[in-house]
């Protein structure tokens, strides 16, 4: 069997990353520029994407002191 790297994470594992619950999780993946993507009834959540989120959400990237 091939030892493919996951490029996804499950919400479950999104809220954890964020140290959000899970609810909140998913209220982010109805943000527009959350990188959040519907496959199905499942939702998953880019890798690359989500740090790039991460990036441009931190206070040192932006207006939002």
């Amino acid at each position: 069997m091939d030892n493919i790297e996951r490029q996804t994470h499950t919400v479950r594992e999104t809220a954890k990353i964020l140290g959000i619950n899970v609810t909140a999780a998913y209220a982010l993946t109805r943000q527009k520029d959350f990188p959040g993507i519907r496959v199905g009834r499942r939702i998953i959540v880019s890798k690359p994407g989500l740090q790039r989120w991460l990036e441009c959400q931190s206070f040192g990237k932006g207006d939002r002191r």
